[in-house]
């Protein structure tokens, strides 16, 4: 009974109301009319009651079950549908949560991808091979894990000022200190206590040899076994492999040291949480800053704001500035939504609304702006200098981004970055929808929603449902990809490299042997049969990780957030 209620507390709404409908159908009145038709005497039939091993069983498959399989079988079943739950409305920012979950997942691509398909590493045009669709400017947004990571910091300088900079706005003085005390005490929690959880499964997985790195084709064509056949770095024993999981989320968590370069401060068993200490020392400068200048005249906030993001940036901390710049766009939005507020309260001629040309004018320079965005993000990671449409913008960059390496990339994708949420955040209301279709697996408020006239236009891009999805498990879809590529992909595609690259070997050898003919053909079948492999790994990988994340989101980081809140309110001194 304990744990089962534990389950239930762990699930949404949704879920946890199924075995109060049952206990309603329990008891079914019956109306005995054989010996006296006139009395109507009612009798009660109770049905067997379910067994606690019966009912902990189902409610732990419920738990296990995504949410991508959970609505088809709601069509069919008529208690799931009616526990949907009323639907939920969507706040003024939930493009931002949309947005957060579509950089995750393009992260997953980036780093699914990048390795077995070097050629996605270069722009268009930069080599005569360069021809491929994907590799197009714009296009190069959807797999760009580089600038997916300059988002999520302008996010979430964005998302950690929103409430401080609404109580300055509201001159709720006696709760700014509330807030922004609130807010730096439950970061450090809400960050590692899901990374403890990811990485100390990932240590089962490597300690049982299920864990794998990925083979170079280089290494198979230059006969390196030593590298070919390197294994996992599994300990002999489970304490040998958790106190060197201990040791490095010791170090991870250490925001004294300097880091000097950006992707070497992750952890060993998920390189990609080198992200995570950004996140701690750029939440750090957005309380320091809306702190230094909350009681400042906000133009005076505005120019000293802009002036730490160009310091910021001149001094190769694009990073950092990335959330100071958060926080504009964030005071920005405060602004304009209370002017439009106050304008729509107006009678007469100015309640009419603004022009057609105006609104014409406003659509077509967001969506200048928003392109605009897509091209600097879309800056290769290899081979940018010689790109077609990036020769130019690659002598346009600060002498620091162009002696460091991934400079100039790094400085054109965070620019990119902040213009587009800048474009998503001024976008004009539209009168139509981009979709009127909705997957189904998230549901969100009709009036929110269906209502298009108060969509912003570019807006709509992340508050259709999929992107909400995304949203609600984006940190559970960041923190278990790398541990889901290595331990499902690799394991996978390892064979299929050592395959094309062997054959690679065979082609050469024949066409030296004058078989031309039978090298290219050689040649074609095996790389028909290696892109074979990665389509069907890449669609096995990414059921695998949707599922983990979203069970990992209902398991661990939602119960983080709730033991995060319960331990402040624990901590907090009484009155305060």
């Amino acid at each position: 009974m304990a744990f089962r209620n534990i389950i239930n507390r762990s699930l949404p709404v949704r879920y946890t109301l199924l075995r109060e409908e049952e206990k309603e159908e329990e008891m079914v009145p019956l109306h005995d009319t054989t010996d006296h038709p006139e009395q109507n005497t009612p009798c009660t039939f109770q049905r067997p009651a379910e067994s606690p091993l019966s009912a902990t069983i189902k409610s732990t498959l419920l738990l296990l079950t995504p949410a991508y399989l959970t609505w088809p079988i709601g069509l069919s079943t008529s208690r799931l549908r009616d526990r949907q739950g009323p639907p939920t409305r969507q706040g003024p920012t939930a493009y931002l949560d949309g947005l957060r979950g579509v950089a995750a997942l393009v992260v997953y691509i980036f780093h699914g991808l990048y390795f077995w398909l070097r050629w996605m590493r270069f722009s268009y045009g930069t080599r005569p091979e360069d021809t491929s669709f994907w590799q197009l400017p714009v296009v190069r947004v959807l797999h760009s894990g580089a600038s997916s990571v300059t988002v999520f910091f302008v996010i979430s300088g964005f998302v950690l000022s929103n409430r401080a900079l609404n109580l300055i706005h509201q001159r709720k003085d006696h709760l700014l200190l509330r807030a922004l005390a609130g807010t730096t005490f439950r970061r450090p929690f809400r960050l590692f206590l899901p990374i403890a959880a990811s990485t100390a499964i990932t240590a089962l997985f490597i300690n049982a040899r299920m864990f794998y790195f990925p083979i170079h084709p280089v290494d198979v064509v230059k006969k390196m076994p030593s590298d070919v056949a390197r294994p996992p770095p599994g300990k002999g024993s489970l304490v040998e492999q958790f106190s060197e999981w201990l040791l490095a989320l010791a170090r991870l968590m250490d925001r004294f040291r300097y880091i000097s370069v950006r992707e070497h401060h992750g952890h060993p068993y998920h390189s990609s949480l080198w992200t995570i200490p950004y996140e701690v020392r750029g939440s750090l400068l957005v309380m320091l800053l809306i702190l230094a200048f909350a009681c400042a005249r906000r133009w005076i906030n505005a120019v000293a704001v802009s002036g730490v993001i160009v310091w910021l940036t001149f001094q190769g901390e694009s990073d950092m500035a990335l959330f100071a710049a958060g926080i504009l766009i964030a005071e920005y939005t405060i602004v304009t939504r209370a002017n439009s507020s106050s304008a729509a309260s107006l009678d007469g001629p100015l309640k009419a609304g603004t022009p057609r040309s105006w609104d014409a004018f406003h659509h077509a320079w967001t969506l200048v702006l928003f392109f605009f965005s897509l091209h600097c993000m879309s800056y290769p990671q290899l081979g940018g200098k010689q790109a077609p449409g990036f020769v130019t913008m690659s002598r346009m960059v600060p002498q620091f981004y162009i002696d460091s390496k991934d400079g100039i990339q790094l400085f054109w994708n965070s620019l990119g970055a902040v213009t587009f949420v800048v474009s998503l955040a001024c976008s004009p209301p539209a009168s139509f929808s981009i979709f009127r279709g909705r997957l189904p697996w998230h549901r969100t408020d009709r009036t929110a929603d269906g209502d298009a006239a108060a969509q912003p236009l570019l807006q709509q891009l992340f508050t259709a449902r999929f992107p909400q999805y995304l949203g609600r498990i984006s940190y559970s879809l960041y923190l278990c990809h790398g541990p889901v590529i290595r331990i499902v992909s690799t394991r996978w595609l390892n064979p299929a490299v050592i395959m094309l690259s062997q054959a690679s070997i065979d082609a050469k050898a024949l066409a030296d042997a004058g078989d031309i003919a039978g090298s290219e053909q050689l040649l074609a079948a095996s790389d028909a049969e290696y892109h074979s492999s990665l389509f069907w790994c890449a669609l096995v990988s990414s059921l695998v990780l949707f599922w983990v994340s979203d069970v990992f989101t209902k398991l661990v980081d939602e119960p983080a957030v709730k033991f995060t809140r319960w331990i402040t309110g624990k901590a907090w001194a009484p009155g305060k």
